[in-house]
């Protein structure tokens, strides 16, 4: 048999899906057995090789084949074939994290010829995952633009890639963001870091102009971003505008942050501290926190609240410690002394934000007298004030973590709304004591 027959029987073999025996039949009939530069010639040969290394998990392997054993490289005159085939095995490799070793030229190689068009749903899945990959491996931002800004938008594709995954013996599926869609949130990201602020928000604007259905909350990312960059050219009252939409609709916790320091930029101190403590009583873990308590630190005057600062700062550098995390000398003298309890400083902190939250920011007080419906989009009453009531909905409940049952103490605000086409007064921004 020649080697274009032995090519047939391992296609044969990866068609019926026997992996580890084509690779078998090439180390017992091939390797060794015919010169390499004829096996280089053979592009099916190498594809086909290529694809049970990788269906079998053996990716570093595949690249190894590919580099050492047949010393090919990643140049313009490589087949389409191998090229393809080589961008998979890389993602795969890049997908569990396990790209070792300097492979600089042969990641650039990748991101300077994989194409929109031939690569389709391997340029999707692969290219702003390899680019991030360059990105933060070599540090390198100004490539990174070279690279991305390569693409024209034009050739990009519009369309959200769907595909099917089994898990548990269930079929889900999967919508991942347009290859449009993706470049705009990347290329955002990117000038901003670059401090390229003006470019990044004419950036995000196209992209809101341009994608019509948006994934993975995107729209509400981009408009962040957009906010970040306002308030980094110093035009605060826009990124504010920007941050209290986001906020009324997403409520995590680094979201009021960012709001807190916008406003604290603009010197709006009070609604600084309102935001940074709706920042802290969010769900989220305490170690995340820390800059957020140095930050209520700094918006505490330390003439007045010595002791609230000292707590604030002391519980940020018990949780440094706890995490062997470098400890943050400060522009204040601090005694932790009689603060060597997270549990203690926490409650102490908590308690410093809920009241206020209800002294500063025109807060009612009540309790839960009435739940209609359990759930997410549950909803019921609230008993306030000299025997009068308010209809709230569970999804505008900011804490939302914490058990809930009739007889909760809450902090709310109350609003004329239109709900379901009437006029009703509802309570919202509701805080669970």
């Amino acid at each position: 048999m020649d080697l274009t027959q032995h090519s047939y029987k391992i296609k044969d073999l990866k068609k019926e899906g026997k992996h580890n025996q084509a690779l078998e039949y090439y180390k017992q009939k091939v390797n060794g057995k015919y010169p390499l530069a004829e096996i280089r010639q053979n592009n099916y040969l190498v594809a086909n090789l290529m694809f049970c290394l990788r269906k079998t998990g053996k990716f570093e392997a595949a690249l190894k084949f590919f580099k050492s054993h047949l010393n090919l490289s990643l140049t313009p005159g490589l087949k389409q074939v191998l090229k393809s085939e080589l961008y998979w095995v890389v993602y795969y490799i890049l997908k569990d994290a396990k790209l070792g070793g300097d492979y600089r030229q042969l990641i650039l190689g990748i991101l300077q010829t994989i194409d929109p068009k031939n690569d389709g749903l391997v340029f999707s899945l692969m290219f702003f995952k390899l680019l991030d990959f360059w990105k933060n491996k070599y540090n390198d931002l100004e490539s990174t633009y070279t690279i991305l800004a390569r693409l024209n938008i034009s050739e990009l594709s519009s369309q959200a890639n769907t595909f099917d995954i089994q898990k548990n013996g269930k079929t889900k599926t999967v919508v991942l963001p347009s290859q449009q869609e993706t470049y705009f949130v990347e290329l955002s990201k990117l000038l901003f870091e670059l401090k390229k602020y003006q470019q990044c928000i004419d950036v995000i604007d196209e992209a809101l102009q341009t994608i019509k259905k948006f994934h993975l909350n995107n729209r509400l990312w981009l408009n962040r971003k957009k906010a970040l960059a306002y308030s980094a050219m110093e035009q605060y009252s826009l990124a504010i505008q920007i941050m209290e939409k986001i906020t009324g609709q997403k409520k995590d916790w680094f979201l009021y942050k960012e709001l807190a320091e916008i406003y604290k930029k603009s010197g709006n101190r009070a609604k600084a501290t309102e935001n940074a403590c709706l920042a802290a009583i969010q769900p989220g873990r305490l170690d995340y926190k820390v800059t957020l308590f140095e930050l209520i630190a700094q918006l505490l005057d330390k003439n007045t609240d010595n002791k609230l600062v000292d707590s604030y700062l002391c519980l940020a550098n018990l949780i440094r410690k706890k995490n062997n995390w470098a400890l943050k000398k400060y522009n204040v003298e601090i005694n932790c002394q009689n603060h060597q309890n997270i549990q203690q400083l926490t409650a102490t902190v908590k308690a410093h934000q809920l009241h206020t939250l209800g002294q500063n920011s025109g807060l009612q007080s009540g309790k839960v007298s009435k739940i209609l419906h359990q759930g997410k989009n549950g909803d019921g009453f609230i008993a306030f004030g000299d025997k009068q009531s308010v209809y709230f909905k569970f999804n505008d409940i900011i804490n939302q973590s914490q058990s809930f049952i009739e007889g909760q103490k809450m902090l709310f605000k109350i609003k004329n709304t239109k709900y379901k086409g009437k006029d009703k007064t509802m309570a919202y921004e509701l805080i669970i004591l």
